[in-house]
């Protein structure tokens, strides 16, 4: 890749990057909580494996309607850390639809998934590209669940500055 494409495609995730961030002042909600286990019981391996797994392939295949799903009433995302937390349903939905506008790919690194009872850790890769440059970076994400498997906060640790050009 060239670095002027590389360029370009910085520049158009700095966009997006900085667009969700306007829409996320402009949701009001400053307010942080993060989430402790759920009451009740522990969610299984394979449930959190499954759970991971349709998260990767909601943003894969676009389905805005699994992403929301995924998620518990009044949970919160804050994708990257420090960026303002977004909740609500309406607000996730906007922002999974601000996050894939662009062309993305997210693959999950193999043996990532560690659960402490109800939190959660994965890495992936995350490949953006505009036209025929690309980048990516290998974010963390973190989750919160309650007793019934949703997700109660997601916070995602990565920052632009990581993005590098795919090969």
């Amino acid at each position: 890749m060239s670095l002027a494409a590389y360029g370009r495609t910085k520049q158009l995730v700095c966009i997006v990057l900085i667009a969700l961030t306007v829409f996320a002042a402009a949701c009001g909600d400053r307010t942080s909580t993060a989430a402790g286990s759920g009451p009740g019981g522990q969610i299984s391996p394979n449930e959190v494996s499954a759970l991971v797994d349709r998260y990767i392939s909601a943003f894969n295949t676009r389905d805005r309607s699994t992403y929301i799903s995924l998620f518990a009433d009044g949970a919160t995302v804050e994708d990257p850390l420090g960026s303002l937390p977004i909740k609500s349903a309406s607000l996730l939905g906007a922002f999974f639809d601000a996050t894939t506008s662009v062309p993305l790919h997210l693959e999950l690194e193999q043996d990532s998934i560690r659960v402490s009872g109800n939190h959660v850790t994965f890495r992936f890769q995350l490949e953006l590209g505009a036209g025929t440059s690309q980048v990516a970076t290998k974010p963390v994400d973190v989750l919160d669940l309650d007793s019934s498997g949703k997700i109660l906060s997601l916070v995602a640790y990565w920052k632009p500055a990581e993005l590098r050009p795919v090969q």
